[in-house]
């Protein structure tokens, strides 16, 4: 059928004289013009959502060619939200029937790193002797990592809640990795340096001369506990470290390992081993005693 314009005649069967005439007009359709949206390309993460709008129509319906997108349409606007990962076309149409396909991606979602949930205890590297031991602690509950040890005849570990037990068997070095669980490309790692027990000196029947103290060369002026940070828990930690008390490198942070480093100073020195640096412990430090 074309479109035009056309005349009919009708006459009663009965008289041939009572006519009428009818005009019939045929009109093709208009087409419905396209739909024009804020964004036709659409990247998401699983769970993450965004929404469209219509720049020159009211949106009517919104329906997805797979599982991998969530799309619905209410008050003229279309919320699109990732279920999983892959690539997927939404179909949006408007009142008029005018409909434009818009193109999504979907990714995995970020994960935390691991390293980011250890990194205010980890140390790069700890220095052991035969036959010592160094205990971390964490935030994180060590069943969710996975621990490989690369030397088990150099060190031995042994993890419970959120306490990391390390100890040193022979001279050597190892390497201890903790891998999470849920995200197999975070890890970190420790490298544990182990010297060997120093042998017992011979008893000699010559006199020594008693050694004479050295003046300490930095002075404490204020007391730390756990939580203080900065350069005077640095050189608390220098000290510790030098005289065996410490196992790990300073770090100018006052957490679990320097507090057990100054209750084992406090108990050499005669002082209440309460693992505060208060005056008594300042003072010892600052005689270099």
């Amino acid at each position: 059928t074309t479109s035009g314009t056309a005349t009919i005649t009708v006459c009663s069967a009965a008289s041939g004289n009572l006519c009428g005439t009818l005009t019939a007009n045929n009109g093709v359709a208009a087409a419905a013009s396209s739909l024009s949206l804020s964004q036709t390309n659409v990247s998401l993460t699983v769970g993450q959502s965004t929404t469209i709008t219509a720049t020159n129509g009211t949106i009517f319906s919104a329906s997805s060619n797979s599982s991998l997108i969530n799309a619905t349409a209410s008050n003229g606007v279309v919320t699109l939200t990732g279920e999983s990962v892959g690539s997927a076309t939404v179909n949006i149409c408007s009142t008029s029937g005018a409909c434009t396909p818009v193109s999504v991606v979907v990714s995995a979602a970020a994960t935390a790193s691991t390293s980011q949930s250890l990194v205010y205890f980890w140390q790069s590297t700890i220095k052991l002797t035969a036959g010592d031991s160094a205990t971390l602690q964490s935030n994180d509950s060590f069943s969710n990592y996975q621990i490989s040890n690369s030397e088990p005849s150099v060190i031995s570990y042994s993890a419970s809640g959120q306490t990391l037990t390390i100890s040193a068997l022979e001279s050597g070095s190892a390497t201890l990795s903790l891998c999470s669980l849920t995200n197999t490309n975070s890890c970190v790692s420790m490298n544990v340096q182990v010297a060997a027990t120093a042998a017992s000196p011979v008893a000699s029947s010559v006199a020594t001369p008693e050694a004479t103290p050295v003046a300490p060369s930095y002075t404490f002026n204020q007391n730390l506990s756990y939580g203080s940070v900065g350069d005077d828990v640095r050189e608390l930690q220098k000290i510790l470290f030098a005289d065996g008390y410490l196992k790990v490198q300073p770090t100018g942070r006052f957490v679990a390992l320097t507090q057990a480093a100054v209750e084992l100073y406090q108990k050499a020195h005669g002082i209440n081993a309460i693992g505060v640096v208060g005056p008594q412990t300042r003072a010892a430090l600052n005689s270099g005693s």
